[in-house]
C-alpha cells in the first residue's frame, strides 16, 4: 500500500510535462479536484489500466476534473506511451530520482489518488481493481455533481483485478 492514504494531505509537486510546461499540484487544485495517476510504460498493468483513467478524464473534465499522469520514464518513452494508449491528460516526468513518487510512497504502479481542493486525499487505488475504478468514477461524479459515468462497457470482458 502507498504511504499516503485517504485523509492525508497530498504532497505538492512541480514537474515538467511532455508538452514542455511545468505542472504543480497546487495550481491544479486551485481549479477543482485532481486525479493523480502514477505509472510506468513497461508495466503491463499500467498499459491495461491507464486507458480507463483516460475514460474518466474524458467523462468529467468538462465538469472540472483535472488529471495529472506522473510517469517514471523518460520523455520520449512517455510520449510514446501516451500515443499508444490514447492518453490526452498531461503526462509529467518524475525524473529527479523519483522524488515525487517517493514523497507519495509509491511502491506499486499504477497508483491513483483523488485529491480535493484542500489537498486532502479522498481516494487511493493501487494496481487495477475494477470495483475501485467504478467507485472512483462514482465518487468523482458525486463531488462534481455530475451524472455517474460507467467506465466499463457491458460488452467488455474486464477482469475483477490485475496486480500492479
Amino acid at each position: 500500500m502507498p504511504a499516503i492514504v485517504t485523509g492525508k494531505i497530498a504532497p505538492d509537486f512541480r514537474l515538467p510535462g511532455t508538452d514542455e510546461k511545468f505542472y504543480a499540484l497546487q495550481e491544479a487544485l486551485a481549479k477543482n479536484i485532481t486525479l493523480i495517476a502514477f505509472y510506468k510504460d513497461t508495466c503491463p498493468t499500467c498499459q491495461f489500466a491507464m486507458p480507463f483513467v483516460e475514460r474518466i478524464y474524458q467523462a468529467y473534465k468538462e465538469k472540472g476534473l483535472a488529471v495529472l499522469g506522473i510517469e517514471q520514464d523518460d520523455k520520449q518513452r512517455t510520449i510514446a506511451f501516451s500515443q499508444e494508449y490514447g492518453l490526452t491528460f498531461p503526462a509529467l516526468l518524475d525524473l529527479d530520482n523519483y522524488k515525487t513518487s517517493y514523497a507519495y510512497g509509491i511502491d506499486t504502479v499504477p497508483t491513483i489518488f483523488l485529491v480535493d481542493k484542500n489537498g486532502e486525499i479522498l481516494y487511493t487505488s493501487v494496481g487495477f481493481v475494477k470495483d475501485e475504478i467504478t467507485e472512483l468514477s462514482n465518487k468523482i461524479a458525486g463531488i462534481l455533481e455530475a451524472q455517474a459515468f460507467e467506465v466499463f462497457k457491458p460488452t467488455e470482458n474486464i477482469p475483477a483485478l490485475k496486480a500492479g
